[in-house]
């Protein structure tokens, strides 16, 4: 399905109809979670949640987090609640996951044979083997891992 469709032939627009197409255009682009410049947003607003807004049934659009995962060789990543299960490959393996914004997410780094974890970077609240974060913003995680 086109975003907007323009008619092949030729067609002249009235002020009317041209500022109708300016606004259509504009609140597409609004929509689709295009923050502006001076913006800190990081998430977009998902489709595909029943209570988003714009369309049928109204409601208010769910916020959602990015979550970049690095896993290093040697081990793989899960989650809870259950957004990514990352599998690391030489040298870095990038997974990436999303979830509603002020979701509690705890990933728990899993050591393959031979291996042991060795630390989380960028993790807001490493505890050991579980690195536990509030996604609120675009988030870029770290997960290495040594072998023994």
């Amino acid at each position: 399905m086109a975003l907007l469709e323009v008619p092949k032939e030729k067609t002249v627009l009235s002020s009317k109809n041209y500022l109708s197409l300016l606004l259509s255009v504009l609140a597409a682009v609004l929509l689709t979670g295009c923050p502006s410049p001076d913006s800190s947003f990081a998430g977009s607003i998902d489709p595909a949640d029943p209570n988003a807004g714009g369309g049928g049934g109204g409601g208010n659009p769910t916020l959602v987090g990015e979550l970049e995962l690095q896993v290093s060789d040697g081990g793989m990543v899960t989650s809870n609640p259950s957004i990514v299960s990352c599998t690391g490959l030489f040298p870095t393996q990038f997974c990436f996951a999303q979830a509603p914004i002020g979701t509690v997410v705890t990933l728990t780094a899993v050591p393959a044979a031979g291996f042991r974890f060795s630390l989380w970077d960028n993790c807001p609240g490493p505890n050991g083997d579980d690195c536990v974060f509030t996604m609120n913003t675009a988030q870029v995680i770290r997960a290495n891992f040594a072998a023994l």
